[in-house]
């Protein structure tokens, strides 16, 4: 299990664990998945992307973040991605509020079961993850439902829109459009915790993100299977000095 480095707060150790168990719940292996046919962004990503973080500001110590940066640069790791496994017929609210955040959806959602989700459909639901995942931290805030209510409970209220923010600015929204400091507290850095989630998840190219044995074995999509032996031929190596090398 991954060590909460740099937090040492109670209450915060055990926020982190509470969303930790929240994604391992949301992404397990007997789930059903809106989204088939894509590597790895469960937990075991988390994990990494954790690593790269940590690897990205031992390489530059004019950097450091303090317990609360820390606190919510973990919370976006874990929880960045979930918006992939949102089930927006079965919690249409969510999708409203993804629409309210800035979310597009061009096709009517219909599918039986979240198994179902047309090609279309999840196409749709990969395009605009990012809202998802705020739409369902602010849905689980308010009415107290899904599996995430009980870890969103234990975030402390005055960063629940940071959070919400460093997960929507985590993929395709420009990063410069993210505000700079948290809402609150003009002294902690939420876009530089944004950038550093965005980072470290384009980081995460190389062979432990995709086994190749899946595509040996198994049959799927050659748009998806491309990129298995994209990762298995990739290396990322992250020196002392603020360089990173790129290998393919």
């Amino acid at each position: 299990m991954i060590q909460f480095r740099g937090v040492d707060d109670d209450s915060l150790l055990l926020s982190l664990y509470q969303i930790r168990e929240a994604a391992k719940l949301i992404w397990k292996i007997d789930a059903p998945r809106a989204i088939h046919n894509f590597p790895d962004h469960g937990v075991e990503h988390s994990e990494r992307l954790a690593a790269i973080s940590n690897r990205l500001l031992e390489s530059n110590e004019s950097l450091p973040l303090d317990e609360l940066e820390k606190y919510l640069l973990l919370a976006g790791i874990y929880l960045h991605d979930i918006g992939m496994q949102c089930d927006v017929v079965n919690y249409p609210d969510i999708l409203k509020i993804a629409e309210q955040l800035g979310a597009k959806f061009y096709h009517h959602f219909s599918s039986k079961t979240t198994n179902d989700f047309s090609i279309e459909e999840q196409l749709e639901i990969r395009k605009n993850h990012s809202f998802l995942t705020a739409a369902w931290i602010s849905y689980a805030k308010l009415y107290n439902e899904t599996v995430l209510a009980e870890a969103v409970k234990t975030i402390p209220e005055d960063i629940i829109d940071d959070l919400m923010d460093i997960c929507m600015f985590h993929s395709n929204l420009p990063i410069t459009k993210c505000p700079i400091f948290f809402k609150y507290d003009p002294t902690k850095r939420k876009q530089l915790l944004a950038a550093l989630l965005r980072f470290s998840d384009e980081l995460d190219i190389d062979s432990s993100k995709a086994d190749i044995r899946i595509i040996k074995n198994f049959r799927l999509p050659a748009e998806n299977a491309v990129y298995w032996w994209m990762h298995n031929r990739t290396r990322v190596i992250i020196s002392d000095h603020n360089v990173i090398y790129l290998l393919f």
